[in-house]
């Protein structure tokens, strides 16, 4: 007879629990989205919160404005159900759909993660769906399955080329390579096109043969499950080469979000454009409008 355990996922001691969320705090002054959390704001602002321009960890101190970085593991928490509530604009219900497959998918896929980048007025900007595998008997990866970033945020400020999806995959390098030790790889499910060479720009590469032979638990087959799609890789050691100067011990101000987010920031500050309009080289009327 067979046992119950026959039929249960073979999740193991290598399950990954994880339920964090990152506050970034920008100085409100600077930053145009500021205005979606006006009304949440101006009750922080009576409590004299500190204003920051890093990244602060792991904290729950509400800020006048702030961007979170949320993760975790549990599918039934509410950043699991926006994370593919916001996939699901893009991909099929049958396309996003997390349970396992196969036999492989149920021995070696220890866990399914979900990552979100929040704006101040609570709006999903940016989503991932990745899942953490064991792909050999001593190597694991983390497989960036389903990722998207919403054009527009609900208060209709553009959000195109802001940096908001690779802030949110230096917080998955982090997490990946940071929280756990035993992480080989971050791979990319990857369509081909511009996706790709969104990637390519931030350190991911091909697979090399025999690294590709060394997937005995979770093979290719299991990580690419779509017909047009590439895996694209970055190891650990071009990981720390890329964002963290070759840094050995791990330091808040050498990571990848802490490397990001001097270039993010750039993207969201406050701008106006000045017009002015002239009559047979007068000035007749001088216009400011902000720049988004």
């Amino acid at each position: 007879l067979l046992s119950h355990s026959s039929f249960s996922l073979k999740r193991g001691k290598n399950k990954w629990l994880l339920n964090k969320t990152y506050h970034l705090y920008p100085n409100r002054a600077e930053f145009y989205e500021s205005k979606d959390g006006d009304s949440a704001a101006s009750d922080d602002d009576d409590n004299g919160q500190p204003q920051q321009q890093n990244m602060a960890v792991n904290t729950t101190v509400n800020a006048a404005n702030h961007w979170t970085l949320e993760t975790t593991t549990d599918s039934v928490q509410r950043v699991a159900e926006e994370c593919m509530r916001s996939v699901e604009t893009l991909w099929t219900h049958r396309q996003t759909n997390f349970l396992a497959k196969s036999q492989n998918s149920r021995d070696y896929r220890k866990a399914v993660g979900f990552s979100i980048l929040r704006n101040p007025n609570g709006d999903v900007i940016t989503s991932c769906n990745w899942s953490f595998w064991e792909v050999s008997a001593t190597k694991k990866a983390v497989l960036i399955k389903l990722f998207i970033t919403e054009p527009y945020s609900k208060s209709h400020v553009p959000q195109r080329r802001k940096k908001n999806g690779t802030l949110l995959t230096a917080h998955l390098l982090d997490i990946s390579f940071r929280c756990r030790d035993d992480v080989d790889w971050v791979v990319i499910c990857s369509e081909r096109g511009i996706a790709e060479t969104f990637w390519r720009a931030l350190g991911f590469s091909d697979f090399k043969m025999n690294e590709i032979r060394g997937f005995c638990r979770g093979t290719e087959k299991d990580l690419n499950q779509f017909k047009d799609t590439i895996l694209l890789r970055m190891h650990h050691s071009e990981y720390l080469q890329k964002y963290c100067e070759n840094a050995t011990e791990w330091d808040d101000d050498k990571c990848a979000v802490q490397t990001v987010f001097r270039k993010w920031r750039k993207k969201h500050l406050f701008m106006n454009r000045k017009l002015v309009f002239k009559h047979k080289g007068n000035v007749v009327h001088t216009h400011t409008i902000p720049s988004y």
